[in-house]
C-alpha cells in the first residue's frame, strides 16, 4: 500500500569559504498537518454548502439589533441579498405594528443559549404581509459564535391554514 508524504524542506546558505557551498538543511514531515487542513476544509465546504441550502433564512445579530451576517436564503425570504441586509437593524425588516413586541423579546434573552421565539409580519417589496417564525439563540458569549444567532422561515401558508380551520369552525358552531 503506497502512501504519500508532504515534506517541507528549509535550506539555509551557511558561510563557507571553501570551494563547495554547504547548506543547512531541515526536513520536517507536514503529512499530518496537511491532511488536517484538507479536513478542515472540507468540513467547511459541507456547512457552507449546508446553509446554502437551507430553507431557513440564518442571521448572526449584535446585541444592538445588528445584522452582522446573512444566509443566502434571506434574499429568497426578505427579497434582499445577504450583502444588502448587512449592517441594517433587523427589528427595521419587521411591520410597524409588531417591532415592540419583538425587540421586547429580543431583550428578554439574558444567559448563554437563551431561545427567544417569535412570530412577526414581514412587509414584502411586492406589498404584501408575510408572517414570519423566528428562533433566536443568544449565543454572545459564546467566544466561537459571539453573536445572536436566528434562524426565520416564512409561515405565511400555515397561518392562513389555521385562519380558515378557525373559520370553518366558528361556522360549524
Amino acid at each position: 500500500e503506497r502512501s504519500d508524504s508532504w515534506i517541507e524542506l528549509t535550506l539555509r546558505p551557511l558561510d563557507s569559504r571553501e570551494s563547495h557551498e554547504r547548506y543547512d538543511v531541515i526536513v520536517r514531515d507536514i503529512t499530518e498537518r496537511v491532511q488536517n487542513q484538507e479536513e478542515l476544509e472540507a468540513e467547511q465546504r459541507r456547512r457552507d454548502a449546508i446553509v446554502a441550502h437551507s430553507s431557513d433564512a440564518i442571521f448572526f445579530f449584535r446585541p444592538d439589533c445588528t445584522i452582522e451576517w446573512a444566509s443566502p436564503a434571506t434574499t429568497r425570504l426578505f427579497g434582499a441579498t445577504p450583502e444588502q441586509l448587512i449592517g441594517l437593524n433587523g427589528v427595521d425588516l419587521i411591520h410597524p405594528d409588531d417591532r415592540e413586541r419583538a425587540f421586547l423579546t429580543f431583550l428578554t434573552m439574558g444567559d448563554l443559549g437563551d431561545e427567544a421565539r417569535l412570530e412577526f409580519r414581514y412587509l414584502a417589496p411586492d406589498g404584501s404581509v408575510r408572517w414570519i417564525e423566528e428562533v433566536a439563540t443568544n449565543l454572545v458569549d459564546d467566544p466561537s459564535v459571539g453573536y445572536v444567532v436566528a434562524n426565520l422561515r416564512d409561515v405565511t401558508e400555515r397561518r392562513q391554514t389555521f385562519g380558515q380551520i378557525a373559520l370553518q369552525a366558528r361556522l360549524l358552531d
